[in-house]
């Protein structure tokens, strides 16, 4: 295993808080998505796929964090 210097250390810390926020407002996306699929049920499909889109933007985005 190669030896991390503490300056190294504190760029991953920094890219680790910033996802963190990122994971937070996909969070918060979600919820306002589901709010808008129970209010407007004949629109689902729509709304499922803004779902299935803002997923995969996440899933693309942590396999570029960890690459």
């Amino acid at each position: 295993m190669r030896q991390v210097s503490p300056s190294e250390l504190q760029e991953l810390a920094t890219d680790i808080e910033l996802e963190l926020a990122r994971l937070g407002e996909l969070e918060n996306a979600i919820v306002q998505v589901r709010q808008e699929i129970d209010r407007y049920p004949t629109l689902s499909g729509v709304f499922y796929e803004s779902l299935a889109l803002k997923l995969h933007n996440f899933i693309q985005a942590a396999r570029g964090f960890f690459n």
